[in-house]
């Protein structure tokens, strides 16, 4: 038997998201997104490299965005009981 300590979220039950979470997790994506977009433009301006930094700023933000996708989501999953 597991220990259910080890595990937070293995007792919690499923719950629907309410329209504030929602709203949160849509504007954390396209913040992050738009964050990456924005410093690789910045970097780029001041480098003079055109593409370059602005590809792996948008990179960046797609990363961090899944990454904060997958924390939050984590909250709604039901975890099976070991």
């Amino acid at each position: 038997m597991a220990d259910t300590a080890a595990l937070p979220f293995a007792t919690m039950e499923r719950r629907p998201a309410s329209v504030r979470e929602l709203i949160t997790l849509g504007s954390t994506l396209v913040g992050c997104m738009v964050v990456g977009v924005v410093a690789g433009l910045l970097v780029d301006r001041a480098l003079h490299s055109s593409p370059l930094y602005t590809v792996v700023g948008t990179a960046v933000g797609i990363v961090s965005a899944c990454v904060s996708l997958y924390v939050r989501i984590r909250r709604f999953i039901n975890f099976p009981k070991r």
